[in-house]
């Protein structure tokens, strides 16, 4: 449990349920610049075993928190990015449906994150299988009714480097002034020879536009029909004008990303406001058709009754989401714990107790081993919410410690073919991320750096120039061989790999992902670039060793090779290390590699 990567792997399954993205919603896909920074808070909350109550209380309330913490306020304030990460469509034509659905989306995902029920489903109706009226789905929302979206000045922590981040920011920039400079003397040069080819004065309107063509977003200028890009001479000099405004653009970007600043709400709230917002029940979810007025209140399925809940004092703001954050890890409230402890039971069995981890409901899974669920949710609480001595409980137990196969393997599959007694281990392919990072460690090329910003992975040219709202200016070869969970998670490109190996849906929340065997993860895997690539630098480590083929197989297996596959392993071997190298290749494509027995 000391080992650093513990946040990040299980930092990994919150960010899926959180549909956790660096960029904005569907019409303007801008990015989301400083977004890296709840990333890597829900990392150090990890590695750090903070409670797990303390830990849900920061992220809805965490300009509200009044308990006992040890993190400081700014923490808290990055924590509250866990609201913030819905799709924000921010030229929408309508801005209080922009804010509807972002208070729809908030009020479903804590209903199906923490409560492990699905609430949304009572957004334009009662809920069709389980008591919850479409009145406490509103109920339930008029939490969030005073908050809105803010970018918010927050300092950095000192495990945040602050005087690095301000030196990179300062550096980019610098760069950024200095290409401006480069580009204004650029400009000028083409305007005067067009001046000159054209004959027109400054004040001619085909000047002026072409001027404005010059602002274009990508280099689509260069296919236009216009005489200073028919001249052979000048199309180096107009690619030189859009490389440096392209540079302009990268290290503006970059310079954002090392702002002390926090992607986060706030509240809208007196004395800002005269007053909270109302909230009403929507008939069909319609903001026009407006019904019932609301007050705050839990479910009543949970509590037993229907009366407002009771807003504490929060110092400046209204209190509302301090008191359901505090309701939610209450031991009035008895799911949030039961919730938790089956995402860990899934995370280390590929199955949770019951299997449909955001619905406990009646059209959710009924709990194959009920009395365990209640005691390890029981146990939980009992050890003040540590999920490092939930990990533990879990790994030593017999149950985790079995083999993936029975020695009456055809009599108990017989009688439990889905496994739901628990009589073997799970076999367990690995997921996007752990495959990718898999590969680079054991070819010795992974960077260990954690923290700080995305890394941007590369992509083909046309996606790279093609989108009208954004550029993607690639990162370093050695930034991109970081783990996978620091690189830019972007709803609109996604890495290749990640998809192909069922990496989640950023626009909704996941509870669990989909595990699929298809044709092209066995061609990514046989011929893709990083497989390659990277069996390459593994031919690299073991080519100058006693035992080249056994070495090969020690690190990407954990075992020694056979007879037969030593025979079939020294003939590639002989080959030198380009035969080495498609031995590595052959090893990471075998499912003792991909799965975890």
């Amino acid at each position: 449990m000391a080992d650093p990567r513990y946040g990040e792997r299980w930092g990994r399954h919150w960010l899926d349920l959180v549909r956790y993205a660096e960029s904005d919603g569907f019409a303007i896909d801008g990015e989301r610049p400083t977004a890296w920074r709840y990333r890597d808070y829900v990392i150090r909350a990890l590695n750090r075993d903070k409670p797990y109550n303390v830990f849900v209380q920061e992220q809805i309330a965490g300009d509200e928190f009044r308990g006992k913490n040890p993190a400081g306020a700014g923490d808290r304030l990055v924590a509250l990015g866990f609201l913030r990460f819905a799709p924000w469509e921010a030229d929408a034509n309508s801005k209080k449906q922009l804010r509807q659905d972002l208070l729809n989306d908030i009020t479903g995902t804590v209903g199906s994150v923490f409560l492990g029920m699905t609430t949304g489903c009572a957004q334009c109706h009662d809920h069709k299988y389980d008591p919850i009226p479409q009145k406490d789905y509103y109920r339930l929302q008029a939490f969030f009714a005073g908050t809105a979206i803010a970018d918010l000045p927050v300092g950095f922590d000192e495990v945040e480097r602050p005087k690095e981040m301000k030196r990179l920011m300062r550096q980019h920039e610098d760069a950024a002034e200095a290409a401006q400079v480069e580009l204004d003397q650029l400009r000028e040069g083409l305007k005067k020879h067009n001046m000159a080819l054209m004959k027109v004065g400054p004040a001619d309107e085909g000047l002026k536009k072409f001027l404005g063509k010059l602002n274009t977003r990508n280099l689509f200028f260069l296919e236009q029909d216009l005489p200073l890009v028919k001249e052979p001479e000048w199309r180096e000099p107009l690619k030189a004008y859009f490389k440096v405004r392209d540079g302009i653009q990268r290290e503006t970007e970059l310079a954002r990303r090392f702002q002390a600043s926090a992607y986060a709400v706030k509240d809208v709230a007196p004395p800002a406001t005269p007053e909270v917002p109302d909230t009403y029940v929507l008939s069909g979810g319609d903001l026009a058709a407006r019904g019932e007025k609301v007050d705050a209140g839990f479910l009543t399925c949970v509590t037993g009754e229907s009366k407002p809940a009771e807003i504490p004092f929060a110092g400046g703001s209204n209190g509302r989401r301090l008191a359901l954050a505090e309701w939610i890890v209450s031991e009035k409230n008895p799911f949030t714990a039961r919730v938790m402890v089956n995402r860990l039971w899934q995370g280390h069995w590929g199955e949770g107790l019951v299997r449909t981890p955001s619905d406990f409901g009646k059209n959710g899974d009924a709990p194959s081993h009920p009395e365990l669920l209640d005691w390890l949710a029981a146990e939980f609480v009992a050890k003040g919410w540590s999920l490092k001595s939930m990990h533990r409980l879990m790994l030593t137990s017999a149950t985790y410690r079995q083999a993936s196969v029975h020695p009456e393997q055809a009599q108990y599959a017989a009688k439990d073919p889905t496994n739901r007694q628990l009589w073997r281990m799970n076999w367990q392919r690995l997921d996007a991320e752990s495959l990718r990072d898999s590969i680079l460690s054991i070819s010795g090329r992974l960077n260990p750096t954690m923290g700080g910003p995305p890394v941007m992975f590369s992509v083909p040219d046309d996606i790279a120039q093609g989108f009208e709202f954004f550029k993607w200016f690639p990162s370093s070869d050695e930034e991109q061989r970081r783990r996978s969970v620091y690189l830019i998670q972007r709803r609109s490109v996604l890495l290749p790999m990640a998809e192909t190996f069922d990496a989640p849906n950023l626009s909704t929340s996941c509870a669990r992902r989909l595990t699929t065997i298809v044709a092209p993860q066995a061609l990514t895997l046989l011929n893709g670039t990083l497989t390659r690539t990277e069996a390459a630098h593994l031919a690299e480590r073991v080519v100058g060793t006693a035992d080249p083929v056994g070495e090969a197989f020690w690190r990407v297996l954990g075992r020694g090779p056979t007879a037969a596959e030593r025979a079939q392993g020294e003939k590639l071997a002989a080959q030198g290390k380009p035969g080495l190298a498609s031995l590595g290749a052959v090893l990471f494509n075998l499912n003792e590699f991909l799965f975890v027995e």
